[in-house]
């Protein structure tokens, strides 16, 4: 194994708004250690997951292929054996490989497969951590609060998930430096339950927020399921539970959260930097999918394909090799991951692979990426178009009911370009958005006449998609042609 093979850095947050760092246009949120990574690097202002849901989109990120080939849906269908695993190749190829944080994307075989060093936290801190220990007491303090909406943390920041997952991952770099390695750094945060340590959690002022985007009758000529998640929504008692503050409140604790995950890749840069190590290391910051942090008057997520949800940061470092700069015109996918990292590191990309490589845009080779992003969502069967009172009522005593059978049932598709997004449901629905004039898709325009012929076009290009990414596995080469 050469020595002078790049060292990768995958570093990825949970459910992260697009406009919570100051290098989205977000100048009231601290992130200066991931601003200059991005401005230093190549930073993406349109890239999407093509379905904003924990388990698909890491999945995807990981396989470089969509939700209707790799089948991963849902939460609850991790990776598939036999799929193209960017990790996997990585430690074929000689990388030793670590895991530093959130899983939610492989079994718990294929993890003693892929990584040789495991340190597994999650939304309830730690797995498995010894008793007695500061990870114990932390992820006792966590658990059952996933559906809370905000809770004071006791502990101090070094204490904390965010900082315990930094210290388990320049761990393993520390021991392995001397091999090329692949570090997939996963912080659970700024997924719920939003809550972090002081200073952090007082460091934003409330009435410094601004007010999260929203139209009184926006859902009037939405979907079904967008009705559904919005009547179900059980954290909108709390807008007004925390007047005046309201849900600018929540938004200064997910800031609070960002500003500690920032406070931490600074940490981990400044080790690289005395180790020698930042020169020889591709660095990839991203998200798996969004939040609405009160865009629509919503909370959390659901089953939907809004911005809110599918728009993630995502940006590129390797000194000298990648061209800085921030990309505005174009367009990239989380599939593409995988085959544009494999690229940049002289590695074969997997036949089966459906993204698309973005090396030479990221060395300084094209201009242009993609023109267009493909999304989908929802579960097999007809999609309600009501639910009863009683049934309503059992549901949001769940408190999971922005995720249950009503909402997830039905599938749909969607396309976006950098002006117009349109999402295809089979039952006749849809949604149709001027990006440019209504760029929080608050105005559906789908049943609009003059834009007409402007669907037929969108559905077109999603029918084209669909054919074209057929599953290619097992790969059949082309036949040859003779004669």
């Amino acid at each position: 194994m050469s020595s002078d093979r790049p060292n990768v850095i995958f570093i990825m947050t949970d459910q992260q708004h697009y406009k919570s760092m100051g290098i989205t246009g977000t100048p009231v949120v601290h992130t200066p250690n991931l601003d200059t990574l991005g401005r230093e690097g190549a930073f993406f202002h349109n890239a999407f997951t093509p379905t904003p849901l924990c388990v698909p989109s890491r999945v995807c990120y990981h396989t470089g292929r969509y939700p209707h080939a790799n089948r991963s849906r849902s939460n609850l269908v991790l990776m598939r054996d036999g799929e193209p695993d960017f990790t996997q190749i990585l430690r074929e190829s000689g990388y030793v490989t670590a895991l530093a944080g959130k899983n939610h994307c492989y079994t718990r075989k294929q993890l003693t497969e892929r990584f040789d060093f495991l340190a597994e936290y999650s939304h309830g801190g730690a797995k498995n951590p010894p008793e007695g220990s500061t990870d114990y007491e932390v992820a006792k303090h966590r658990q059952g609060a996933m559906y809370e909406l905000m809770l004071e943390d006791p502990f101090p920041p070094e204490q904390c998930t965010t900082a315990r997952i930094t210290d388990r991952a320049i761990e393993f770099i520390e021991n392995n430096k001397a091999n090329p390695f692949h570090l997939w750094l996963s912080y659970p945060d700024p997924h719920p339950p939003y809550m972090v340590a002081e200073p952090y959690a007082s460091m934003y002022n409330p009435k410094d927020i601004p007010d999260p985007p929203y139209a009184e009758t926006e859902f009037d000529n939405k979907p079904f399921r967008q009705k559904y998640v919005k009547r179900f929504n059980v954290y909108e008692q709390y807008f007004d539970q925390y007047a005046p503050d309201g849900i600018k409140k929540l938004r200064a604790i997910y800031y609070g959260m960002m500003t500690f995950i920032d406070d931490q890749v600074g940490r981990l840069l400044r080790y690289l930097d005395e180790q020698g190590l930042r020169d020889n290391t591709i660095i990839v910051f991203c998200t798996d999918h969004g939040d609405y942090t009160g865009d629509h008057r919503l909370i959390r997520k659901s089953v939907s394909l809004y911005d809110s949800l599918t728009h993630i940061p995502m940006l590129f470092n390797w000194p000298g090799k990648i061209k800085p700069r921030e990309m505005r015109d174009t367009m990239i996918s989380v599939v593409d991951f995988a085959p544009t990292m494999l690229n940049l590191m002289g590695l074969d990309v997997h036949p089966g692979m459906q993204g698309q490589s973005a090396a030479d845009l990221l060395l300084g080779h094209a201009d242009r990426h993609r023109d267009e992003i493909f999304a989908e969502y929802g579960m097999p069967g007809e999609p309600y178009s009501d639910i009863d009172d009683e049934e309503f009522a059992r549901l949001k005593k769940t408190r999971t009911g922005h995720l249950s059978q009503p909402a997830m049932q039905g599938r749909f598709k969607a396309v976006r370009t950098l002006d117009w997004k349109y999402v295809h449901y089979p039952n006749g629905e849809g949604e149709l958005y001027d990006l440019r004039k209504d760029p929080n898709e608050l105005t559906n325009l789908f049943s609009q006449k003059e834009h007409a012929p402007l669907i037929e076009e969108m559905k077109g290009k999603i029918l084209d998609w669909l054919i074209t990414t057929e599953d290619p596995l097992p790969f059949d080469p082309p036949p040859r042609h003779h004669g």
